[in-house]
């Protein structure tokens, strides 16, 4: 199996669940630079093809997994298939895990404000020496978030979880 696999025009890497966990580690332990995970899907890759500045945000990724069962299926009947489907939640899961174990700070954003306080409190619950520095909704204004990305930097997380909706 090849290390990087294409469909229509967006890259993915060819990972199982355990090797994007390790990588993701290794990016996270690497530097103090600024590291990009994304997680594609059928949707997405629609709207890459769709729209250029989206296929050049997942593009820039520094890692890329198949998060959806369509994405697996499209590399088989392309004759590059990927060793496994690796949805983000899973990967989220993994690296919520060694967040706990190797004291790493997590910020998360993104759901309804209901939602992302109930998650907050699971994964305290789950992971109970987790350090989550912070979280914010994912409803606001993107002409006005200044003052969300002032607290994430001022917060300095080792791990920023986005979970917002395409588009």
């Amino acid at each position: 199996m090849t290390e990087k696999v294409e469909i229509l025009g967006v890259r993915f890497d060819n990972v199982s669940l355990e090797q994007a966990r390790d990588r993701a580690l290794s990016l996270i332990s690497s530097d103090n630079c600024v590291h990009l995970i994304v997680t594609p899907n059928p949707e997405m890759i629609i709207r890459a093809r769709q729209e250029h500045w989206f296929n050049n945000f997942l593009s820039r990724a520094d890692l890329s997994i198949p998060d959806g069962a369509g994405v697996v299926i499209g590399s088989r009947i392309l004759g590059q298939p990927l060793r496994e489907r690796v949805a983000g939640f899973d990967l989220m899961q993994e690296l919520l895990s060694s967040a706990e174990e190797s004291g790493f700070r997590v910020y998360l954003l993104g759901a309804e404000p209901e939602i992302i306080e109930q998650s907050v409190k699971n994964i305290k619950e789950k992971y109970r020496g987790i350090y989550i520095c912070g979280f914010h909704h994912g409803y606001f204004d993107l002409d006005d978030c200044s003052e969300i990305i002032s607290e994430i930097n001022e917060l300095k997380p080792d791990i920023l979880f986005v979970g917002m909706g395409v588009p």
